[in-house]
């Protein structure tokens, strides 16, 4: 409010100066007494703004002290009743086996990958979860399932060899909602339908197609088969594989994403745009980031006192999107977003707390590693661009954190992909209901009603609560995450869609947890993809900082022949969200330098300096955007 002040009082002075000079001549004389008492205005209204600002400070800290105590104890006295009526519903109307057995839910999700490209060719066989009878998971039968390369004309198969990474090898398959339209209903479709008004007829026949411009249009049908991705194989096996789990819309990474915490996208159907918050919101440091009209999971596990916490691979989280999740008093900053390398050491603690613990990937380490600013290579989130050994890793550690910590009698884990990334799957996904929530972002071209599931992908539920080769065909998306949640722990439903999910506590269906549950799982295939483990110095990223600037100068970047640099909605997405997480770090003057430098980026290039900008602040406090000046003087 200091800062305010004096910026609007200099900026008003500054006024003062379109009255001429005083000079000898008296009919000048005006001027100068006119502009004396214009900057003599602008000099009291500033003292007593201040004066009023430092009032208005102080009366709020006394305020914020005094009833600080009084909302903690009435939060404690408030989750004490919950307790007392949670028990009592427990005692009298809860499924008892589930609310027994799981304390503890963990979810992990990746990314961009379909079960046929995953576990298509794993030939898995088990149980089913209802009935008990032997059968075998849905995945391919190169017999039936195809594909017409529209080059060739040709019908192309699923093969059972896919590559550990497309960079350098292809471009990223198309997984947008036109993208996805094209794949499910095939070359020529529209939404909505002319003929039914809503989503087109679905086949599964425009994979190759929606995948043209690729130096191998027909590797979109690529599978892995069971050798190479021994870590999510041996997971299928002893625990519980959902063969007909989708994601909630056919569309991208974020609106999915979204669906998972929150039962809807609000609207989007794409990643989110900066412009959706103001710039002055962002300023002003009143900024909440998403909001939805029922809330997220977060704020319903606080309104119920249940204790969670967020691990987060890299420094560029998704959730930091949501509302409640930025700010000087949010969940970032009070600890509830931890790093992942403190997962392992937070479960060996027998007093662990949380119970959701949400796990999200590395994402971008492109920028904490192998620096560059077109691809994901040696994250782990198991992007197309990066190296899926190193998801395969991630999962392998998850597990065997939970498997050896104390907790692992009472906990599930759930893991899944956000969206099949563009990748084939047969199984035409299934309508939908409805969020019928309200809309809060007005930006789909397509006017898409949220009323069709999006293709089909992998999903494991493991416990030890769980019969080893379970095999779960029932209908699933993201949603049935919190349908299981909700109902676990008696909360409401966000919206329509999560109350109409089905859930999965059925599958905890074992009188005895297994004692047979192994405790370390097998290696990762290795790719042979280098990647230079470890975090980034301050000279690392100085150095990154000046190559990128040479790039847009020379107009390719280190020896990558690719001189495309088009500012993508990910790149963007990512430098928003490290715009968002320096706000609570920064003056209001020092605010203004950083969004006038966000709103200049134009390429990937411009994107990946940002980055490195906002990391050497955060981790280094170093500042490449403010002057000395203003930095020193605040």
């Amino acid at each position: 409010m200091d800062e305010v002040c004096t910026s609007w009082a200099d900026e008003g002075s500054n006024e003062c100066k379109q009255w001429k000079k005083c000079s000898w001549k008296p009919w000048t004389w005006h001027h100068c007494i006119a502009g004396f008492f214009c900057k003599a205005w602008y000099w009291v209204a500033k003292w007593v703004c201040k004066v009023f600002a430092y009032v208005v400070t102080f009366s709020c800290a006394a305020f914020t002290l005094l009833m600080k105590p009084i909302c903690t104890a009435w939060d404690v006295v408030g989750c004490v009743f919950k307790t007392i009526r949670g028990t009592f519903n427990s005692i009298f109307f809860d499924r008892p086996a589930a609310k027994a057995k799981i304390k503890h839910v963990f979810v992990l999700m990746l990314e961009n990958r379909s079960y046929d490209h995953m576990l298509g060719f794993s030939g898995i066989t088990g149980y089913d979860s209802i009935t008990g009878e032997v059968k075998m998971a849905n995945g391919v039968d190169t017999s039936v399932h195809s594909n017409i390369d529209p080059n060739t004309m040709l019908a192309v198969v699923p093969n059972p060899h896919a590559d550990f990474s497309l960079y350098n090898v292809d471009k990223d398959p198309r997984h947008s909602f036109g993208g996805t339209l094209t794949q499910l209903c095939g070359e020529g479709s529209h939404y909505p339908d002319l003929v039914s008004g809503g989503y087109p007829p679905i086949n599964n026949s425009g994979f190759i197609q929606a995948y043209g411009g690729a130096q191998k249009p027909s590797r979109i049908m690529d599978c892995f088969n069971k050798e190479q991705l021994p870590v999510l194989n041996r997971l299928a096996e002893e625990f519980a594989v959902c063969d007909n789990w989708f994601c909630s819309l056919p569309g991208p990474t974020t609106p999915n994403r979204l669906f998972l915490v929150a039962a809807t996208s609000g609207g989007l159907i794409a990643n989110p745009k900066p412009e959706n918050i103001s710039i002055e919101d962002i300023i002003s440091g009143i900024v909440g980031g998403i909001k939805f009209e029922n809330g997220h999971i977060f704020d319903e596990l606080d309104e119920n006192c249940i204790p969670w916490l967020v691990f987060s691979g890299d420094d560029w989280p998704q959730c930091i999107f949501l509302d409640g999740m930025i700010g000087e008093q949010a969940d970032l900053v009070n600890g509830r977003i931890r790093d992942m390398h403190e997962f392992e050491s937070w479960l060996t603690n027998p007093d662990y707390k949380a119970q959701f613990t949400f796990i999200e990937p590395k994402y971008n380490g492109g920028l904490e590693i192998n620096p560059s600013v077109k691809d994901f290579t040696c994250g782990n989130s198991m992007h197309p661009l990066d190296d899926i050994t190193r998801g395969e890793r991630l999962i392998k550690q998850t597990y065997e954190a939970i498997r050896n910590s104390p907790h692992w009698e009472e906990s599930v884990l759930i893991i899944t992909f956000d969206e099949h990334g563009g990748f084939y799957d047969h199984v035409p996904p299934e309508a939908a209901v409805p969020p019928g929530d309200i809309t809060m972002f007005d930006e789909d071209e397509f006017k898409f009603k949220f009323d069709q599931l999006g293709p089909r992908v992998p999903a494991l539920i493991i416990s030890p609560w769980i019969r080893k080769g379970t095999i779960d065909s029932k209908l699933y998306d993201h949603t049935s995450v919190l349908a299981s949640i909700e109902r676990l722990f008696k909360m409401d439903p966000l919206t329509e869609r999560d109350e109409h999910a089905n859930d999965f506590l059925h599958l905890f269906s074992l009188a005895e947890f297994r004692k047979d549950a192994p405790e370390i799982l097998p290696d990762p295939r290795n790719s042979e993809l280098i990647c230079r483990d470890g975090k980034l110095t301050k000279t690392d990223l100085l150095q990154i900082r000046q190559e990128l600037s040479l790039a847009a100068v020379r107009g390719y970047y280190k020896d990558e022949s690719d001189t495309d640099f088009t500012l993508t909605d990910t790149e963007l997405s990512f430098a928003w969200i490290g715009l968002i997480r320096l706000m609570p770090h920064l003056t209001y003057s020092e605010k203004k330098f950083w969004v006038a430098e966000f709103k200049k980026i134009h390429t990937n290039l411009d994107a990946a300096r940002f980055k490195v900008d906002v990391t050497l602040k955060l981790k280094f406090n170093r500042d490449m955007i403010v002057p000395d000046p203003i930095a020193s003087k605040e």
